[in-house]
């Protein structure tokens, strides 16, 4: 039975400036009904896609459903996918961090090449930040502070619409970010200084 997560109120607030956008009632939908074709779709029942794949480990472990991260872990754990970036998606993902500490935070990232391009979202209960780099060349992280579970799952949401991803947490919208053409295949998960627990991960197009 995967995690059942509550809804929290809507705001929007830049992360240059406050009080300058506010939400409207158009905000709240963000292209949400449309007709999702789902690439992957991950409950971690087992290891068959092999996101650890290198049997003994102890830093990192599947079972009973959930892919933990702990925090003695220092390496990134994924698969290849091949997702078309240049059309529209979404990526959905329920996960907590199990701790306190201000600076730990869970890491996913997509389209990762060593080198060549990558992008990322960072969790914590209370924020998300998101950044993509080309050629070692990395934008600004993008921040949006907003409560969530500390002790639950939290729903992360990634969705790519034209030149624009619209990310969201627990169904509520928190910021935009430029959408620039990326390349890698590489899907990963990482933690700083926390125990991950990541429930499920979903990818579809969307049309």
């Amino acid at each position: 039975m995967k995690k059942i997560y509550s809804l929290l109120a809507f705001s929007l607030v830049s992360v240059c400036s406050a009080g300058q956008n506010s939400a409207t009632p158009k905000d709240t939908v963000f292209y949400k009904d449309l007709i999702r074709t789902e690439l992957l779709w991950e409950e971690f029942d087992d290891d068959s896609r092999r996101w650890i794949g290198v049997p003994g480990q102890t830093n990192v472990a599947i079972k009973e459903g959930i892919f933990h991260l702990y925090p003695t872990d220092t390496m990134s754990w994924g698969i290849d996918i091949d997702i078309d970036y240049s059309r529209n998606f979404e990526i959905d993902i329920s996960a907590k961090k199990d701790s306190k500490k201000f600076s730990s935070r869970g890491i996913f990232r997509w389209a990762d090449e060593c080198g060549i391009s990558s992008a990322s979202i960072e969790f914590t209960a209370s924020s998300m930040h998101m950044q993509i780099c080309k050629f070692q060349d990395c934008g600004k992280y993008k921040i949006r502070r907003k409560s969530g579970h500390q002790d639950s799952f939290n729903r992360y949401v990634v969705r790519k619409v034209a030149d624009s991803y619209y990310i969201f947490k627990n169904d509520e919208y928190l910021f935009a970010y430029p959408a620039e053409k990326l390349y890698g295949k590489r899907i990963e998960f990482a933690q700083k200084k926390s125990h991950i627990l990541i429930d499920y991960i979903r990818i579809s197009y969307l049309d």
